[in-house]
């Protein structure tokens, strides 16, 4: 025969969690999320930031293109027509500040910030004078660096 101790230990043992144990595990994920996801927001910054970067460098390449085989640089308003061959697929955005990917004219004849951000939802700043192309927002990304700056 069993002992009465032993009994009641196998009648109240159910095989569950404890309260602590479940606080513990809860507070061990809390501080892995605590970590991880401060790490993923730097990772899409930095991933839309070199995305952005990369379609500057595709659209000023398109531009020396269209320069080099027209004789001329594209015009603000023929921009999309003119430099969209050289662009695969559709007409980038920036990815990063205004998501628009319109082109507003730089009428000063070099980058000026006063200009940056002039029309909203417009995305790309062109001088025609120049053909140089940056990104039309005064926002920033996550070094402080300014995007028309790339």
């Amino acid at each position: 025969m069993m002992p009465a101790g032993e009994r009641n230990r196998r009648a109240t043992s159910r095989g569950g969690f404890t309260l602590i144990e479940l606080i513990i595990v809860v507070t061990v994920l809390g501080v892995l999320a605590s970590v991880a996801v401060p790490k993923y927001v730097r990772t899409q910054a930095a991933a839309r930031e070199a995305g952005a970067k990369q379609t500057l460098a595709l659209l000023r390449a398109g531009i020396e293109r269209f320069k080099v085989e027209n004789g001329r640089l594209p015009t603000a308003v023929g921009f999309h027509a003119e430099v969209g061959p050289y662009v695969r697929g559709d007409f980038p955005s920036p990815g990063v500040g205004q998501r628009g990917h319109g082109i507003l004219v730089s009428q000063t004849g070099q980058k000026n910030p006063t200009t940056i951000n002039a029309h909203g939802a417009v995305g790309w700043l062109y001088n025609q004078t120049m053909g140089e192309i940056w990104i039309n927002s005064d926002e920033t990304d996550s070094e402080g660096v300014p995007y028309f700056s790339y």
